[in-house]
């Protein structure tokens, strides 16, 4: 009986010592980038477990190095053969990112990584001297090496984006956007990376291991005008008692009352 060759393996995947080099197919993320999570990894530590990257049926990426946890590792390639490696340790867990090239992170975790299941943020309809809080609320408390952010752009120039962490524990967190100028156009999301310093806006779509973008939409508000103030036009008398308001005046739009203790208003 003649033999048949499997079909080859086709899709973004990681393949290493964890797996027997096998495939764990990576799933789609943010801005084009991939995204895999391992769950609990009971295999003995190695100070130097390997792996690759691979796509396309037959390519490797990969730079040949040893690649710290939570730290964007560039220069891959599919002509470089040494295995990338880190410092696997029994009964952790990992999520590794890829933007299907060159750059990778790799999260290395104690706990499974959470979602993001509420956003909110007050106030709602914000004018231009309310700074915002945004509120996320995950499913689960993450893991220690795993924090919210929050990302927000201007006008949608997302090229220039901020990234904040939000503070917060358990399943709650929140963050603030600054006031801005009314008529501003501001669009935000929120993410979960790992528990580092900083990232930038350019880095956050390979950084991200879950995130809530209103289902792709991302959530936005238009910063309001001021409101305009109230300009009296007329005043009338007004006496009070413990039992009695009176008012002496005509039907008018709207009305603020001045009240002086010693009868002392003109």
């Amino acid at each position: 009986m003649a033999s048949t060759l499997a079909a080859p393996d086709t899709g973004e995947a990681v393949r290493g010592d964890l797996n027997g080099w096998g495939q764990w197919t990576m799933s789609s993320s943010l801005g084009g980038t991939f995204v895999y999570l391992t769950g609990q990894q009971t295999a003995a530590s190695a100070s130097s477990s390997g792996f690759k990257l691979f796509k396309d049926s037959n390519q490797w990426y990969s730079n040949g190095n040893s690649v710290a946890f939570g730290a964007i590792f560039g220069g891959m390639n599919t002509s470089t053969s040494p295995n990338m490696t880190f410092n696997h340790i029994q009964n952790k867990y990992y999520a590794f990112k890829w933007n299907g090239d060159d750059k990778g992170v790799l999260f290395q975790l104690s706990s499974n990584p959470v979602g993001i299941t509420d956003v909110s943020q007050l106030p709602a309809a914000p004018g231009a001297s309310d700074p915002v809080n945004v509120s996320a609320t995950t499913g689960a408390t993450p893991p220690a090496e795993q924090a919210l952010w929050l990302r927000y752009a201007l006008n949608n120039n997302w090229g220039a984006s901020t990234v904040v962490k939000m503070a917060g524990s358990g399943v709650s967190y929140g963050a603030t956007i600054p006031a801005q100028t009314a008529g501003t156009l501001v669009t935000y999301y929120v993410f979960t990376s790992g528990d580092v310093a900083s990232i930038a806006g350019s880095d956050a779509d390979l950084m991200s291991i879950s995130y809530d973008t209103n289902g792709g939409s991302n959530y936005s508000y238009t910063v309001a005008a001021a409101s305009s103030s109230i300009v009296p036009v007329d005043a009338k008398a007004l006496w009070l008692d413990t039992d009695t308001i009176a008012w002496n005046g005509v039907a008018g739009a709207s009305y603020k009352l001045l009240y002086d203790p010693d009868g002392g208003m003109t």
